[in-house]
Order: structure tokens, then sequence, then C-alpha cells
């Protein structure tokens, strides 16, 4: 493992597991004491409740994160697609301007010089978009610097041999040919082309496993958020389900207290008269009725 380049990733992983250690510590710590406390039933669930949300949340925000960071890969993939593209389409159109001149040479054919000029205004159209496309990427600016410069001087030499057969020169242009300096200056095209595509491959290569490490991050907090969540509706639920056996609980014992109560009330032989605070008689024993005669 390169501790050194996965840094980042390392230190993302740490923060995460705090985090989740930290809500996993405070749950096991807080929830015997709210099933202890002597708290009304509607603050153990808002407590309940608010707790839930605040983890949601912090799994949310993860995800939303990681999803973010997935995205901003995913242009970035697709921007060096775009690049590596273009770089390819120079490469096209350098030789077809190359091929295009010669046959003009040969054949005189201004058909030739005008597939020349299409192929020349296109890659200097690539050529552009390759400079705004990696504007923030300050060592390919560089190489487009030099590419720029290359492929100017490549069509600097070719017009020059144009203009040679039009004036009726050609001898004069096949000895610049025979010099070499439009085919070195074609190599040099080529080495410097080779040399974009090859970074934006390496490029690539990382961006792809960049792009694993957050679709693994974004599966993750999902299965946390949904498990989380199972869990806080489940402690929300038992919460509800205890609060109602005690209330029904409660009842019975009521009832069955109040059954006692008029049982023996009943039995006894003293008269016994129960009444409300306004005066209204509510119970009357047997005894009671007898000795009032009601």
């Amino acid at each position: 493992i390169d501790y050194r380049s996965n840094l980042p990733f390392f230190s993302n992983m740490a923060v995460h597991t705090a985090i989740n250690f930290f809500f996993l510590a405070t749950a096991i710590l807080v929830v015997p004491w709210v099933r202890t406390a002597s708290f009304p039933f509607e603050w153990k669930l808002i407590g309940t409740v608010a707790f839930a949300s605040l983890v949601l949340i912090a799994f949310f925000y993860l995800f939303n994160k990681s999803n973010a960071d997935f995205f901003n890969s995913a242009r970035e993939e697709e921007n060096i697609h775009e690049v590596l593209y273009k770089s390819e389409q120079i490469m096209v159109r350098a030789t077809d301007m190359e091929s295009n001149s010669r046959g003009f040479l040969l054949t005189g054919d201004k058909r030739l010089l005008t597939q020349f000029n299409i192929s020349r205004d296109s890659a200097r159209v690539d050529l552009n978009t390759l400079i705004s496309l990696t504007r923030n990427d300050f060592v390919l600016q560089k190489r487009l610097d030099t590419l720029q410069k290359l492929l100017s001087q490549l069509i600097a030499f070719e017009e020059t041999l144009h203009d040679l057969k039009i004036e009726n020169k050609s001898g004069e242009a096949i000895r610049l040919i025979e010099k070499g300096i439009g085919l070195t200056t074609l190599r040099d095209i080529w080495s410097a082309n080779k040399r974009i595509t090859s970074d934006q491959n390496k490029r690539l290569e990382k961006n792809k496993l960049v792009n694993q490490q957050h679709i693994s991050r974004a599966i993750r907090a999902t299965l946390f958020f949904l498990a989380v969540g199972a869990l806080m509706l489940m402690v929300i639920y038992l919460q509800v389900q205890n609060n109602l056996r005690a209330r029904n609980k409660a009842e019975r014992e009521l009832e069955e207290s109040e059954e006692w109560f008029a049982t023996v009330l009943s039995s006894i032989g003293d008269g016994v008269i129960v009444t409300e605070k306004n005066g209204d008689i509510i119970f009357m024993n047997p005894a009671s009725r007898s000795l009032t005669r009601w």
C-alpha cells in the first residue's frame, strides 16, 4: 500500500470512523439512562427522534459528499476523454495537412489545397479547445504551448511550399522537402502529442481508482443510512410499545384496585358513603343503604 498517495483517503476514513464511533458511544451511554429516567414519554420520544434526526443528517451529509466527489471525478474523467480525443484529432489533422500538401505539390490540384486549409483550420480549433479544457493544468498548458508552436511551424512550412509551387518554383520546394524540415516538425508534433496522451492516460487510470473509492463510500454511506434509519425506527417503535404496555398495565391495576376496594367496602358491616368534593354521592355500601333506606 502506498500510504503517501492514499493519505487523503485514510484521513477521510478516519474522520468518518470517528463520527460513527461518537454516535455509537453516545447511543450506548444514553439509551440505558433514557430507559430508567423519570421523564414523560413525550420527552423521551422527542429526544429519540431528535437524536435519530442528527444521526441521519450526518449520514445523509456523508452520502451527498460522496456523490458530489463522484460526480466531480466523473466530470474530470469526461474532460480527460475529451482531451484525448482532441489530441488524436490534432494528429489526424497534421497528417492530413502533410499528405494534402504533398499531393498539391505533385499534381497541382487545388482541391487538395482546399483540403489542406480545412485540416489547418480544424487543427487550430481543436488546439484552442484543448487549451480551454486544460486551462487549470499548468503542466499541460506548457506542453500545449510547445504543440502550438510546432503546429504553427508545420503550417508555415507547408504554406511556403504552396507559394513556391504557385510561383512555379517546384525545384526549390523539393530542395526544402529534402532537408527534412517538414518531416522533423511532424515527428516533433507526434512526440509532443504522445507525451500529452501519456499523461492523460495516467490521469485517467488514477481517476478511475478514485471513482471506485467514491462509489464504495457512497454505497457504505447508503447502507449505514438505511441501517441507522431502521434502527431508530425500531427504537421509536419499542418505546411506543413499552409506553402502551405500561399504560395498559396501570389501567388494569387501577381497575383491580377499584374492584378490590369496592368488594371490601361492600363486605363490612359499617355504613360507608363516598362523595365527591361537591357532595355528590358516588358509592354506598349495602349497610349504608339499609341505614338510610336509599
